[in-house]
């Protein structure tokens, strides 16, 4: 009776659970020692330690898990990743407890991936979690409205680094608003950008009630004005995204987005006297056209980059591991030279077709799903993976945690309705899960 309970409904609580973690984001600074990286225990890392031995045990209860379509592709970058940081811990090119925990949140995106597409067993489940995540990311743009009105840039969970190497002074300074357990404006202004992309796919697709769709289009733009005023020049560029994919996915409602882009014209003319002196002023920075031509030739002529080319092509195939080179190299302002540098070619190439299968899965899903939820959630995936994919060229985008913890939320959801629908229909079928879906 316990078993089956907990197989009903404590599956979909778990997603529930995981979801609230990872928007509120709370951290325990734990005093161990990793070169120039601070080492934050956070509370969906807490929970995913008591969540997965209760899963596995109740697939030793009744052996029944759903590989999703994308099990492939992880599986061989995940392998790639892992024996070519091996290497590099051989070879010296990388230290242990860099490379351990950089390997191990990877490991991490890609369970909650399995984890959410079996735990969302129904439409009803996906409903209530994609709901669930629109809801408490209204609870950052309130904590957002605080900062604003009160003059403060701050957290609630103000988690201070013990060897404060990623605390900067600036980022609550320089930079804008924060969010509860982050200050890290890319971190704030990818948050803030998937969480638009999911409002506005609930607008276009999920319900034709007026006043329905008047909430989820001003949920949006929320979103959409939160992640401006991180003061990341990004932020637009997700916003440019998000339109371009969302009228390529369903061109007919165009209207619906030209509104949305002069309803934000009007709210962004709004705002800005009103920061104008105050510490958003740098918010213009984002409106600057040539700050973005300016940033796009710096990365060019960065010598960063060239470094980072170079010693990648002298460790062409085995690349120098997951942290490696900490002493020299840690950021590289681009995910793809970053990824060839840490695992060689065959790293790049395993992490792009990882990307690519997952646009392949979003896009069919799209296509055929029957039922609004599916079209919302997949919409929404691909949003985030165009909009991190075309972030990397200039930054590490997949790197920060909290944004990469949503977007494998938003592919686990699409890999749920992918088995829904083979599960209903059999007319999608996966080599990863041989047609089967559990029932």
């Amino acid at each position: 009776m316990i078993k089956s309970f907990i197989d009903r409904n404590g599956l979909p609580l778990m997603v529930a659970l995981l979801i609230l973690l990872i928007s509120i984001s709370p951290r325990i600074p734990l005093p161990i020692h990793i070169p120039k990286r601070s080492f934050d225990l956070r509370f969906e890392d807490i929970f995913l330690l008591i969540i997965i031995p209760i899963w596995c045990w109740l697939l030793c209860l009744r052996p029944r898990i759903y590989l999703p379509p994308l099990s492939l592709p992880i599986f061989f970058y995940s392998l790639i990743i892992t024996i070519t940081t091996l290497w590099a811990l051989l070879c010296q090119y990388t230290v242990w407890d860099r490379a351990l925990v950089y390997v191990l949140k990877e490991f991490q995106y890609f369970i909650m991936f399995i984890l959410v597409a079996n735990c969302i067993r129904n439409r009803q489940d996906l409903k209530k979690a994609g709901l669930l995540i629109i809801y408490v990311g209204l609870v950052s743009v309130a904590w957002a409205i605080y900062q604003l009105l009160s003059g403060s840039e701050s957290m609630i969970f103000n988690v201070q680094a013990l060897e404060g190497y990623y605390r900067h002074e600036r980022l609550t300074t320089h930079y804008g608003i924060g969010l509860m357990g982050e200050v890290s404006p890319l971190t704030v202004a990818a948050y803030f950008s998937l969480m638009s992309f999911l409002a506005y796919s609930f607008y276009l697709f999920y319900s034709r009630r007026p006043l329905t769709k008047l909430f989820f289009l001003m949920t949006g733009l929320s979103f959409t004005v939160c992640s401006i005023l991180s003061g990341e020049k990004i932020a637009l560029l997700f916003f440019a995204v998000c339109i371009a994919v969302l009228s390529c996915l369903e061109f007919r409602k165009m209207k619906g987005l030209i509104v949305s882009i002069a309803m934000l014209i009007i709210l962004m003319v709004i705002v800005r006297p009103f920061i104008e002196g105050t510490s958003y002023a740098h918010v213009d920075r984002v409106f600057q056209v040539r700050g973005y031509i300016d940033g796009i030739w710096d990365r060019i002529n960065n010598v960063a980059w060239g470094s980072f080319i170079y010693v990648g092509f002298q460790h062409f195939f085995t690349g120098v591991g997951k942290g490696g080179f900490h002493h020299v190299f840690e950021e590289a302002h681009n995910q793809y030279i970053k990824v060839f540098f840490e695992s060689g070619v065959f790293g790049l190439l395993s992490f792009v077709f990882l990307l690519g299968a997952a646009g392949s899965m979003c896009i069919k899903v799209f296509r055929q799903a029957r039922d609004e939820m599916g079209k919302v959630i997949s919409s929404t995936a691909l949003c985030c993976l165009v909009g991190l994919s075309i972030a990397a060229v200039v930054q590490d985008a997949f790197k920060p945690v909290l944004p990469s913890e949503l977007f494998w939320i938003f592919m686990g959801m699409t890999a749920a309705i992918y088995g829904i629908e083979t599960n209903d229909s059999g007319s999608l079928v996966s080599g990863g899960d041989n047609g089967e879906r559990r029932k």
